[in-house]
């Protein structure tokens, strides 16, 4: 079952417009986008002087955080495939590592759209923009932008300049940056998320200071290199980014660009800072170049053009890796109905890197599509023996076996791998559910898909279903009390969250 809660678009009238960009531009700072030094920071504005304990709990900022991931899964704005999601994870836990508070949890992940951006929320949540991702050259130049959002979060500017934040409530602060971060994906959803949180608060004030980019900048710098990266490579982001301000000019400039102009002084001062670390060479991973070129191919109008894009760097021998030209290439049939095209590349790829999980999986993938229902099953059992802990081979592994009908072993082999860690646990408790349904086990159907809304901190949805399955009056005893249970665990949450965020 999908999320049946939506923004209401419609409900933004045409006077909230000239109220929504004023007070969209004073909360920009808010969601801390990478690189922000608008003309805007010329104002000058009192620096707050409490602690950011003062102004907003541990407990706060966390709520605060789920429910801005909440809304951006309703948004239907994240890029849910699991080797992107696990790259993007694994690069930003490496680089946080060794930022100045390596004890702290971030939750990485990517939004698809074409524009160049990235952000920092609270609660350690930063998210990558597709845009962004395909514009940088070198792994070293995504590690930099993460530096500087990591940062930003380990040196609590967007905490400190919460102010009169004790006036708002949770959800009020929440919606504002919603708001903001739809903005960049949807105007009219940013419009109307901002017109529902304004309903309840008439004012919302941010202090910011441009010394926060900078430290973010420099500190930021530090933590790129002591991960291992080239200092250069940041310089070499924003000149990049400057480039593309040229390249756009007049009215087209993207709304990033048009409030995150680079000066000539900041690019300089990055440059300096980095011609005082000792030059480090890195290879950029396989995995970075894949994940690339899996993005790249949305990037054309037609499946025909990403075919001809990567055949054309084939053929003119332009590439970092040869094997993640080839990769994307297999994705590209795929996507255009070419299986058998896609199986052939996929198996050679498999036969010169038997170690690379990714050209297993994608034979897998191209071998069912192409009706080798044999094959795609032999190929699927070895890898997930070979590789047990690999999210990606267990979700497809699952699907497969969904797929030939053998239900009762899918949703048993799903039990097993359930995390204890019920935060990672959202896309297991949905194929818990697809599994009963097929069983005809609609009671469970229901249990688990209150489990998914409940990891997915969305309560009223996680209460329906729950109420759904304890409406069948053939329950067992036991599942009744089991049931009952987690809904009365399930209002106590609720209670309190309605209390905390008062």
């Amino acid at each position: 079952m999908a999320l049946n809660l939506k923004i209401p678009i419609k409900m933004i009238q045409r006077q909230n417009r000239h109220h929504y960009q004023k007070i969209s531009s004073a909360i920009i700072f808010l969601l801390m986008t990478l690189f922000y030094q608008s003309s805007i920071a010329e104002i000058t504005l009192p620096s707050l002087g409490s602690t950011s304990d003062d102004i907003i709990t541990p407990a706060e900022e966390k709520r605060i955080g789920k429910q801005i991931m909440l809304q951006l899964k309703i948004s239907d704005t994240l890029v849910t495939d699991m080797e992107i999601q696990e790259y993007i994870q694994s690069l930003g836990k490496q680089i946080a590592y060794n930022s100045n508070s390596p004890n702290t949890h971030f939750t990485f992940f990517v939004i698809n759209n074409k524009n160049i951006n990235a952000f920092a929320t609270v609660a350690g949540h930063v998210g990558i923009h597709t845009g962004l991702i395909l514009i940088t050259r070198t792994e070293g130049e995504l590690a930099s932008v993460l530096a500087h959002e990591i940062t930003h979060v380990t040196q609590k500017h967007l905490l400190r300049q919460l102010d009169n934040s004790r006036k708002l409530s949770i959800p009020t602060i929440a919606g504002l940056m919603v708001a903001v971060l739809l903005g960049s994906i949807s105007s009219d959803a940013s419009q109307a998320a901002l017109a529902t949180t304004l309903a309840a608060s008439n004012q919302a004030r941010l202090n910011y200071t441009r010394s926060n980019e900078e430290e973010a900048d420099r500190i930021g710098m530090n933590v790129l290199v002591k991960t291992g990266f080239n200092a250069h490579n940041m310089p070499d982001f924003f000149k990049k980014m400057q480039q593309n301000t040229r390249l756009y000019g007049g009215d087209k400039i993207p709304e990033y660009l048009r409030t995150h102009p680079l000066t000539l002084n900041r690019i300089s001062e990055s440059e300096d800072r980095a011609t005082k670390h000792q030059t480090k060479q890195r290879i950029d991973s396989l995995e970075y170049h894949l994940i690339k070129a899996k993005l790249q191919i949305d990037k054309f109008d037609t499946h025909k053009n990403a075919i001809n894009y990567f055949k054309n760097l084939l053929s003119n021998k332009k590439f970092y890796y040869r094997q993640s030209i080839e990769y994307g290439l297999g994705y590209a049939y795929m996507k255009s109905g070419k299986y058998p095209q896609a199986e052939k590349l996929f198996k050679n790829l498999s036969l010169q890197h038997p170690n690379q999980w990714q050209y297993q999986l994608a034979h897998h993938l191209a071998s069912s599509k192409n009706k080798k229902t044999q094959l795609a099953n032999s190929i699927i059992t070895t890898a997930v023996k070979t590789y047990p802990d690999n999210n990606s081979i267990k979700y497809h592994y699952i699907k497969h076996l969904i797929a030939l009908g053998r239900i009762q072993e899918a949703f048993d082999y799903t039990k097993n791998i359930l995390p204890e860690n019920q935060e990672k646990a959202s896309i297991w408790y949905k194929l818990l559910a697809q599994s009963s349904h097929k069983l005809q086990q609609f009671s469970d159907e229901h249990y688990y898909l209150a489990q998914y809304y409940k990891v997915e901190n969305d309560l009223s949805n996680a209460l329906r279903q729950i109420d759904i399955a304890l409406s069948n009056k053939k329950l067992t005893l036991y599942k009744t009390e089991k049931y009952d249970a987690f809904k009365k665990e399930l209002k106590l949450k609720q209670r309190q969250l309605k209390k905390d965020n008062k």
